[in-house]
């Protein structure tokens, strides 16, 4: 089980502390207000532990935060807007807490350094903004699965060249889906098994010749052939329809695909290039 208990206020006199990783342990209490005094802190992830309360502006001062994952807690309150001015952030998973509800924070638009963003299963209502993803080109993974997110996926997704994982399972996303996804060549990850997502799917999808997972449901319909072609060199590739009726099976023609009356949310991990740290669980 790992460390129990709650985090030393002591840490906090590490000031020439640059990596707090207390990730997947059975820590409980708050996270130390005194923290802020980690000025030179880059890595911080207390993912995946008993923690509550609030994080309130505790990490204002960390302008060298590149990681920053507090997912799978049970941390409250509001997402703190100061987060914004944090300008190195890489990594931010926010993921399975109870913040009080509201939209998806205007700060994270600042972040131009953001790779990975995650917002699993957060109360997050309204739309997303496609005036947003403008300044977010870097991005690699982005995961708005099980939220309460609506409208359509914007065109502007298409302004993410180096995507690579994206997901919105169990959201409450409509509408057809964006050929601009067409444009996203780098996706190796992708998670499209929104229940009021329709129509055809996009016949640019082919483009997508590095995808090793692909799910989505039957409110969709195409022929994915080109898909199975483009993709058949990748190894332990995965593709999978989730649908009601297995027996009438869906309008998708997809001789590479599972059809599947279950689902369980998919797990992403994101690696980074230079050191093949893993920086992400299930976002």
């Amino acid at each position: 089980m790992g460390f129990t208990g709650s985090i030393p206020t002591e840490i906090s006199k590490l000031q020439a502390l640059e990596t707090l990783a207390l990730r997947k342990n059975a820590l409980t209490g708050t996270i130390p207000t005194n923290l802020s005094n980690l000025t030179k802190l880059v890595h911080f992830d207390v993912g995946m532990n008993n923690l509550a309360g609030t994080i309130a502006d505790i990490f204002s001062n960390q302008n060298s935060l590149e990681i920053f994952q507090i997912d799978y807690n049970r941390l409250s309150g509001e997402i703190p807007h100061m987060m914004g001015s944090l300008s190195s952030l890489a990594f931010l998973n926010l993921g399975s807490n109870f913040f009080s509800a509201s939209t998806l924070p205007s700060f994270i638009c600042k972040l131009s350094n953001l790779r990975g963003l995650s917002v699993y299963n957060l109360d997050v209502i309204g739309k997303i903004s496609g005036e947003c993803f403008s300044n977010l080109s870097e991005l690699e993974m982005l995961s708005f699965s099980m939220t309460d997110i609506t409208g359509t996926l914007p065109t502007e997704l298409g302004l993410l060249p180096n995507l690579k994982a994206f997901t919105v399972s169990q959201s409450l996303l409509t509408g057809n889906l964006p050929s601009v996804l067409g444009l996203l060549t780098q996706l190796t990850f992708l998670d499209l098994t929104a229940d009021l997502l329709i129509g055809s799917i996009p016949s640019e999808v082919q483009y997508l010749s590095n995808l090793r997972y692909l799910s989505f449901g039957d409110s969709l319909y195409g022929n994915l052939e080109t898909v199975c072609n483009a993709t058949s060199y990748i190894s332990n590739r995965q593709y999978i329809v989730k649908t009601i009726d297995l027996e009438a099976r869906p309008h998708i023609q997809c001789s590479c695909c599972s059809f599947s009356d279950s689902y369980e949310p998919s797990q992403i991990r994101i690696f980074d290039d230079d050191n093949d740290n893993t920086y992400g669980i299930r976002w």
